[in-house]
């Protein structure tokens, strides 16, 4: 059985289904990037959303462990207000079929990014969510 990959590259009708749900997940994944960092941001009243800041945490959260490649703890997931879950579940998604990172998916994503895990830090660090500044790959952008 081939993985994902594998399969994106099969010139033949089940390669085709898997390019085009692997371009949905992408798009779906960098709308809801977008909207997980403006949340994480503090800006979320531009997308018509109020959050409490529990769930802006979580929010932080999750991109500083995606960001960082530390384990999310999905049981977050049953506290999120609605649509934040989902669009967490699709960067998830957009993480699996994606055929190029997903920060770069949106514009200034990966400053955005690196830019929510310092703001956030030191609350994540007091409610004792482990969290990275800096992620991995930021060394690779500098090169």
């Amino acid at each position: 059985m081939k993985n994902h990959r594998e399969n994106l590259n099969v010139p033949s009708e089940a390669g085709e289904q898997y390019r085009q749900r692997a371009q949905q997940a992408a798009a779906r994944g960098a709308q809801s990037l977008n909207r997980l960092l403006l949340v994480a941001e503090g800006k979320e009243d531009t997308i018509n959303l109020q959050v409490s800041d529990s769930n802006a945490a979580v929010v932080a959260s999750f991109l500083s462990d995606i960001a960082g490649n530390f384990c999310f703890q999905f049981v977050d997931l049953r506290c999120l207000e609605d649509g934040l879950d989902d669009d967490i579940m699709n960067c998830i998604d957009a993480i699996r079929w994606g055929r190029q990172d997903l920060f770069e998916s949106v514009p200034n994503g990966v400053q955005r990014t690196l830019a929510v895990c310092r703001d956030w830090a030191d609350e994540l660090r007091r409610q004792r969510r482990p969290i990275k500044v800096v992620p991995p790959r930021e060394n690779e952008l500098l090169d």
